[in-house]
């Protein structure tokens, strides 16, 4: 069966989303005609845009406030697809809106048609288009690219005074919770979590969605940057302790490494970092979950301690890859229990 093709329309502030979503139907085997990719230089920009709107199987209209409420090549875009779908049967589809966040289409044609929405969890949307193009109910595979972050990503107004919603909270209850989150992903990329609570009483006092968040930023990395694949079976290591004062949830793995120089000097903790053999393992990510978990941690005054080594022997029959065992160390102050 022929790859069906997608033409996908968005905004230029909505390029990493479409980029993103591009990737994730790509993983299902949909052919996605995107501008950035697949225009060549000295091309009739114009013309190719349309014909290729006209050829297309189907038209994403990739929404939100900067694009509904914009002028110039995306309505062209739009305005293209509805003459599209005007000589469409009305029986089949052909053009999809798909929301990034609220907002309403200011097209009729748009408002008449069952919007997807990419909100609260992009993976849901993503199912939602899939069943769409190819008319099937089962799920895509996108071990590659979205995670359960996207269900528990804590919105942060940098600007706003921050919110103390502080209680006393089990240790072990949020590591418990998190694994079960990223149970389904861990399994999608033939990873296997294992936890050894060897701290079943302690307690921190602080926002239980905020430490989440921390534990959870990291578990993704552990999960993502292992060795593993349908051949190859990886472990991430968690556990819990407490030394004195201090409550310690420590997550390990084997896999992409971080140079010794870029933990020395910080840079790991920076806004958007990624190291060069992260961005070759995987192609999503936005350096943002070490910064996340150490913003966090000192929110509590916490800490957070990253370690990473080479290990000698490889792993993986005829995988070249010296792997690397990565420790993390989320650090909280222990509140006493009597």
């Amino acid at each position: 069966m022929p790859k069906k093709k997608v033409f996908l329309s968005y905004a230029r502030e909505d390029s990493s989303a479409a980029d993103r979503l591009r990737k994730d139907l790509r993983v299902h085997g949909i052919s996605v005609w995107f501008d950035k990719k697949d225009l060549r230089g000295g091309e009739n920009w114009r013309e190719v845009i349309h014909r290729e709107i006209s050829r297309a199987d189907y038209f994403i209209a990739l929404l939100s406030k900067s694009s509904v409420g914009k002028r110039g090549v995306v309505q062209a875009e739009i305005k293209k697809a509805i003459e599209v779908l005007e000589e469409t049967p009305g029986d089949e589809i052909y053009l999809i809106p798909v929301r990034l966040m609220e907002c309403k289409p200011k097209y009729r044609k748009l408002n008449e048609l069952h919007w997807i929405d990419l909100f609260p969890r992009w993976e849901d949307g993503v199912n939602q288009i899939i069943r769409s193009i190819d008319g099937e109910q089962g799920h895509a595979d996108l071990s590659k690219t979205p995670t359960p972050l996207d269900d528990i990503v804590i919105e942060r107004d940098e600007n706003a005074k921050p919110k103390r919603l502080k209680t006393l909270v089990h240790l072990s209850e949020m590591v418990r919770e998190t694994i079960e989150i990223f149970g389904k992903y861990a399994r999608r990329r033939n990873v296997i979590i294992d936890f050894t609570d060897t701290a079943p009483n302690a307690h921190v006092i602080a926002s239980r969605p905020e430490i989440i968040t921390a534990i959870a930023n990291v578990l993704n990395n552990a999960i993502k940057y292992s060795y593993s694949g349908r051949n190859l079976e990886s472990k991430v290591m968690l556990s819990t302790s407490q030394a004195r004062s201090k409550a310690i949830i420590q997550i390990e793995n084997w896999g992409v490494g971080i140079p010794k120089q870029d933990i020395e000097s910080g840079v790991i903790f920076e806004r958007g970092f990624r190291t060069p053999d992260a961005k070759e393992h995987t192609a999503g990510g936005m350096g943002m979950g070490l910064w996340l978990a150490r913003e966090i941690s000192r929110k509590y005054k916490g800490d957070i301690v990253v370690e990473s080594k080479p290990v000698r022997w490889m792993i993986g029959e005829g995988d070249p890859r010296p792997p690397y065992v990565t420790t993390v160390r989320l650090i909280y102050p222990a509140e006493k229990i009597e």
